[in-house]
């Protein structure tokens, strides 16, 4: 009674879905590109690449044995390639996948979102300019190059920023300004390195594409793209079989190409970058003992998109993670096939899912105790916050404005930062008695670099650009805070070498009463009022004969000093003699000795 046409299905089709049909029809379809023979008409062994436990952790994935999805027709797609050699390890097509369904880790065509950035602006960035992570962007109000205002995720800005804390965030605008500057000296710098890591962005590169506004790429391109930072700098195209038997014993071997994109250094540079953000970010991840790299995406929808459709105004169509370890690189892509207004994905559903799926499998597949490798030229160098051009930390710069980045070699830093610098010791000291008092005198040092508004102006509209004027006028505020004026300590030393601040003063002269003591010495120091650490040395200043009136010798430094002896009461003369008696004060009179 059953029509025999409705138990068909249409020729060349399976007639039942396997737990790994996804993977099972890419298999096929890669054998038919490459050999040009379908298996599923001649008979043939394939010998594929892909790992069966790991296979499986994608299987039990989609049933929803290791998380819990929101509804029914919230979807993913995942590819997990090997660091090693490139190939494919296992796919997940997505949840109740049908037989030459669509495939969403190797068929979709989406916006990266913030996984681009990686790969269109900070690894070009590094190779082509011999940038740090350490290296300053600024996040503040900033458009594209034809005036189009551009906006972080959060509409706020963090102003003065590294690379690396840049990619931690996930800022926009910094990630716009590497690509600038790059395009600047050479676009094809960029779009032949993408075009290189398997990543097609269309006809044209536009600026946009280095936030990931472009269509768009797939969950397979992407691990594969990423895996180059794993190992090295070598791209391999993504495969998943090695060889072909045919019923006549004939064989095809397919033999991968690595071919060498980028250095290993710059390579290096963007994992340790990637591995703060997974460190640091709310989609951490924790392998014990093993090192992870990654970075997630978020799209949205242009507003007239959404009006166009009758979309919620916190729809986001998209979001990615891609992780990788030493052993593999896996790419998550979870969202809808269709918007609409009944079922749609938020930012706050979207992350936690994405941080969810990714926990699930990540702790299933990556072992244990595996590292990255720092390659030779790259070194780690202290230097200091906010200097543009990057500069030397100096031995009094607070531990607080201190950080540790990467460089490759021969591209580090050797200027000092004049922030912190030992201010300059006073000159030229003199001292003398006047009357009752001991006067102090030096000569004024120049203005210390930190503080010469005139210098900082220079400075920050040599390096600064359009934001010279609001840094400049920034670091006069922190001057004020942190520094204070710049004084001259006046200190005297102690018999036991100690000293005591007698004062702190703006003139260069200062007045003590003289005390009892037949010596003194004095030092001089130029600080800041509120900044001491890297207060100048000390002038020293030494005075004698203090207790003998009407002597007045100025001493000045460094000029060796005639000691005059003290005088006690019982040994001072008076002589007596006859009113009438003259003295001649020419002539050594003996009554008198």
């Amino acid at each position: 009674a059953i029509p025999i046409e409705s138990l068909l299905v249409e020729d060349g089709y399976l007639a039942s879905t396997n737990d790994n049909q996804a993977t099972i029809d890419y298999i096929i379809d890669e054998v038919i590109e490459k050999t040009g023979q379908d298996p599923r008409k001649v008979p043939m062994q394939i010998y594929s690449t892909v790992n069966p436990k790991v296979q499986d952790v994608l299987v039990k994935l989609e049933k929803g044995e290791l998380y819990k999805f929101e509804g029914e027709n919230d979807q993913e797609g995942i590819a997990i390639t090997s660091i090693k050699d490139g190939s494919i390890v296992a796919l997940s097509g997505g949840r109740n996948y049908s037989a030459r369904g669509l495939n969403r880790a190797t068929d979709i065509n989406r916006q990266p979102g913030s996984t681009a950035k990686p790969l269109f602006d900070y690894a070009p960035y590094i190779e082509y300019l011999n940038g740090s992570t350490a290296e300053y962007f600024f996040d503040e109000p900033y458009t594209y190059s034809n005036g189009v205002r551009l906006a972080n995720a959060d509409n706020a800005y963090q102003g003065m920023i590294t690379m690396r804390t840049a990619l931690i965030g996930s800022r926009n605008i910094p990630a716009v300004q590497a690509f600038q500057k790059v395009a600047a000296k050479d676009k094809s710098y960029i779009s032949s390195f993408v075009h290189s890591v398997g990543i097609n962005y269309g006809q044209s590169l536009y600026e946009s594409a280095s936030i990931g506004g472009f269509n768009g790429t797939s969950p397979l391109e992407l691990s594969a793209a990423y895996a180059t930072f794993g190992r090295g700098g070598y791209y391999i195209e993504p495969y998943i079989f090695t060889k072909v038997v045919f019923e006549d014993s004939t064989e095809y071997e397919y033999k991968p190409t690595k071919t060498e994109v980028i250095s290993a250094q710059t390579s290096y540079m963007i994992t340790s970058m990637l591995m703060s953000v997974v460190q640091e970010s709310t989609d951490s991840l924790s392998i014990r003992g093993t090192q992870v790299a990654g970075k997630t995406g978020t799209t949205n929808l242009d507003e007239e998109s959404r009006k166009a459709g009758n979309l919620p105004y916190d729809l986001i169509p998209d979001t990615w993670f891609v992780s990788y370890s030493p052993e593999y690189s896996i790419a998550l892509w979870y969202g809808y096939d269709y918007n609409s207004s009944e079922e749609y994905m938020t930012v706050n559903s979207g992350w936690k899912a994405r941080r969810g799926i990714m926990r699930a499998v990540a702790e299933r597949v990556y072992s244990t105790n595996k590292s990255f490798k720092r390659p030779g030229g790259v070194i780690e160098v202290e230097v200091e916050k906010y200097t543009v051009p990057i500069q030397l930390a100096s031995e009094y710069t607070p531990e607080k404005m201190i950080i540790k980045e990467l460089f490759k070699e021969g591209t580090e830093p050797t200027d000092v930062s004049f922030r912190y610098a030992k201010i300059a010791t006073p000159e030229n000291g003199s001292g003398k008695i006047v009357d009752t008092d001991i006067v102090l005198s030096w000569d004024k040092i120049n203005t210390p670099k930190a503080i010469d508004k005139d210098y900082l102006q220079q400075y920050f509209d040599d390096n600064y650009g359009r934001f010279a004027s609001k840094y400049y006028e920034k670091r006069i505020k922190e001057n004020e805070e942190e520094f204070g004026e710049l004084l001259y300590d006046v200190y005297q030393k102690n018999e036991d070498g100690s000293l005591t601040l007698l004062a702190s003063t703006d003139k260069t002269t200062h007045t003590i009463p003289i005390d009892s003591k037949t010596t003194s010495e004095y030092v001089i120091k130029a600080a800041y009022s509120k900044f001491k650490t890297n207060e100048s040395n000390g002038l020293t200043i030494k005075i004698n004969n203090l207790n003998i009136p009407g002597v007045g010798e100025e001493i000045e430094e460094d000029k060796p000093v005639t000691e005059v002896p003290e005088q006690k009461p019982e040994d001072v003369i008076t002589p007596t003699v006859p009113d009438d008696t003259v003295i001649d004060n020419t002539t050594p009179n003996t009554s008198l000795d």
